[in-house]
């Protein structure tokens, strides 16, 4: 895989996750600090999560810090809600020079500068995206929908997550129980019952943090202002601050992703 490539897949990969740094569970349970049980704060989650059918981020900016390198893009992202995701990477000049599209069963990634096109599912990408193995876990991170957490506690028979005060006193920390290290974490802002900060671990070679900085109120909708990543994979580091500047939903929105002829598809 030639270095030029590998930008472009960290470029997608910081435009789908963020993060922050990890922060102390203690022994303290919710119910005697909120006065909420598991049942209540699958409730408060669900009142946060997006009703609308699209979402447009008509701009968003974005700044990667790689060891002592700094790039920053910019560009926009379209989504059908629970369908497919758009997101188009420009330079300071306004040219385009890659565009992702994920559907529920496929990405793919166009790189304008070597007119070439990767295409394969989440399992054949997982080189490229690592700990992104869906579409639905994309959206949710990118957007902050709480249907990942919702969904981890509705599964949870085998009482394998446990609910804990974070050192916050606004802020609980859901995590997986075990004697393994613990390999995903949500922790909850119970002011504006959202997730602010997601955590999950592939053993030692992989890690993916994602925090919500800043937030912003579209049409009586919260969504994230500002996100920050972190990305651990094989020794490398990659941090992304990605602000979004312009949000509209419910909009009528394009998606489709043209080949221009002479591009070299490359089938994963």
């Amino acid at each position: 895989m030639k270095h030029g490539r590998i930008n472009i897949i960290v470029v997608c990969i910081c435009l789908l996750y963020s993060g922050l740094t990890g922060c102390k569970t203690t022994r303290n349970s919710i119910g005697l600090d909120y006065g909420i049980n598991e049942e209540s704060l699958k409730e408060r989650l669900k009142t946060k999560k997006i009703d609308a059918k699209t979402i447009w981020i008509k701009k968003y900016n974005c700044e990667i810090r790689e060891n002592w390198s700094r790039k920053e893009f910019y560009g926009d992202i379209k989504i059908v809600k629970g369908e497919r995701m758009s997101i188009t990477v420009k330079s300071g000049i306004g040219i385009e020079t890659a565009r992702v599209l994920l559907t529920k069963d496929s990405v793919k990634i166009i790189d304008r500068m070597k007119k070439e096109i990767v295409c394969g599912g989440y399992k054949q990408m997982k080189r490229y995206f690592g700990l992104m193995d869906s579409y639905k876990k994309a959206e949710d991170l990118l957007v902050n929908n709480n249907t990942m957490v919702i969904e981890e506690m509705e599964k949870n028979y085998g009482n394998r997550y446990d609910i804990k005060s974070g050192e916050k006193r606004n802020e609980i920390i859901i995590y997986e129980k075990g004697v393994k290290k613990r390999k995903k974490r949500f922790t909850v802002g119970m002011n504006n019952n959202s997730v602010v900060e997601y955590m999950e671990k592939n053993g030692e070679s992989e890690m993916l943090k994602v925090a919500y900085l800043r937030w912003k109120d579209v049409e009586k909708i919260k969504l994230p202002e500002e996100l920050k990543i972190e990305i651990h994979k094989r020794g490398v580091r990659n941090i992304a601050i990605i602000k979004f500047e312009k949000v509209k939903i419910n909009e009528q929105i394009n998606t489709k992703l043209h080949i221009p002829d002479g591009y070299k598809v490359i089938n994963l």
